[in-house]
């Protein structure tokens, strides 16, 4: 499930939400049954070769997300992506699980403020409820992190 979200920027020819979804939601259906539910089940954006502007809307695919038997859910940080807590006003949350919403990016040269971070997990406790959330970053954060705290080679 790792880069559901880019993956649909990587057909060629492009192809509709409907039939990504029908796509994804055959590899779930044909993909191994048995998972460690200690598993991350995350949507990444572009990450995979692709733009995060090729990225299908959040509201696409968190029903297909929600299939994976996994115990914590997460999406990556992106300001493309800043207005996905919208969905989980829509989407029950399962019980049980937690959910993983990326708080800071690093495809950006614009470090966020605290107080800005603070509201984005505060905004996602309000939704799902603080006991289901853990602020995440964004997936690759320490490998840029630590290429810019070395300077230039």
């Amino acid at each position: 499930m790792t880069c559901l979200a880019d993956k649909f920027g990587m057909f060629h020819p492009s192809i509709t939400v409907e039939a990504f979804r029908k796509h994804a939601d055959y590899g779930l259906a044909t993909g191994p049954q048995e998972h460690p539910e200690d598993r991350v089940a995350t949507t990444r954006a572009g990450e995979a070769g692709t733009r995060p502007y090729h990225d299908i809307p959040f509201k696409h695919i968190v029903d297909l997300l929600l299939k994976v038997n996994a115990s914590l859910f997460g999406r990556a940080a992106d300001v493309r992506h800043e207005l996905d807590y919208q969905v989980w006003e829509d989407v029950s949350f399962p019980d049980g699980k937690i959910y993983i919403p990326g708080v800071i990016a690093h495809k950006t040269t614009t470090i966020e403020p605290p107080e800005l971070v603070a509201h984005r997990i505060v905004r996602y406790a309000n939704i799902m409820g603080h006991e289901n959330v853990i602020a995440g970053t964004d997936c690759g954060m320490g490998t840029v992190c630590t290429r810019t705290l070395r300077g230039p080679r």
